[in-house]
């Protein structure tokens, strides 16, 4: 089995989920402590070697107060949710990586006390104590073999480009953090696609703003910046949708240190579709149109 799940590793520690794509940081939280404990009760070193690999992915993945981004994930796991301490105990443990320790305790600061469950007698023997581990830099701009893109830093600001691979509606995203709040999510761009409307308008009022499985994208990259090209198909999300529309597009993204820009064109009717979270406390995901 462990075999099976590390023939699935990808360059920079996820797992894939579905096919091709990037690992939700649910997933992997999930996983790590499966893959923990599977370690603990058999020994075996596929799963040690397996933890071991997963060493770059929560540094990629989350702010440097535990916050994980989503915009990466395939566009229905969006969710935003905050991570689970057991995985970074067993992340920390099972890899050995200070940077996981210092995240750790940013989690642990924001994580109420609770009776212990399955998921921390599972974690439990990956307990590293109370070094404080390796803090993440203030500022980065850096590849992600998992999504095939770079992801960025710039104080409370992280963002990122991506080169996709089916069921995309965004290749870009970021968020925004505050670093002495007990949920620290203040804002997030989650999606930026698109809209093809048909000739008719639109498909029972749905138009096309998801990648197909054969896109196809490259980047080019300098110190401080890069640039990042992205052809592929509409389609639209409800798979009972006619796809006789669907038509190759071009979207060219400029990725900086502090920042995304984008350029793009289209013989067709389109709408830019914008989702993001809104800097509210309490607040819902929102869904903005734009004409374009």
């Amino acid at each position: 089995m462990m075999q099976q799940v590390a023939a699935n590793l990808l360059p920079d520690g996820g797992i894939r989920y579905i096919g091709l794509t990037n690992e939700s940081p649910v997933y992997h939280a999930l996983n790590l402590v499966l893959i923990g404990r599977y370690l603990t009760l058999t020994d075996d070193e596929t799963a040690r070697q397996l933890l071991r690999g997963t060493a770059n992915y929560w540094p990629l993945v989350l702010t440097a107060e535990g916050q994980p981004e989503s915009w990466s994930d395939v566009w229905w796991k969006q969710t935003w949710g905050y991570v689970r301490p057991e995985a970074l105990v067993v992340s920390a443990g099972g890899t050995g990586d200070p940077r996981h320790q210092w995240l750790l305790w940013r989690v642990l600061e924001r994580t109420a006390p609770a009776d212990g469950n399955w998921f921390a007698l599972c974690c439990a023997p990956y307990w590293t104590g109370t070094d404080p581990g390796e803090p993440m830099p203030d500022r980065f701009l850096v590849p992600d073999g998992n999504m095939r893109g770079l992801r960025g830093r710039e104080g409370s600001w992280y963002f990122g480009v991506g080169q996709g691979r089916g069921l995309r509606n965004t290749f870009v995203g970021g968020l925004i953090t505050h670093p002495r709040t007990t949920r620290p999510l203040q804002a997030a761009f989650r999606g930026a696609q698109i809209d093809v409307l048909p000739q008719e308008i639109a498909w029972r009022g749905y138009g096309q703003w998801l990648s197909e499985l054969d896109d196809t994208a490259g980047l080019a990259e300098r110190p401080d910046r890069c640039s990042a090209v992205s052809r592929f198909r509409h389609r639209p999300d409800r798979p009972d949708a006619p796809l006789q529309h669907l038509s190759r597009k071009r979207l060219a993204w400029r990725h900086f240190r502090t920042g995304v820009g984008r350029r793009c064109s289209s013989r067709r009717p389109v709408r830019l579709r914008c989702m993001g979270w809104p800097a509210r406390r309490g607040s819902s995901p929102e869904r903005r149109t734009a004409a374009g």
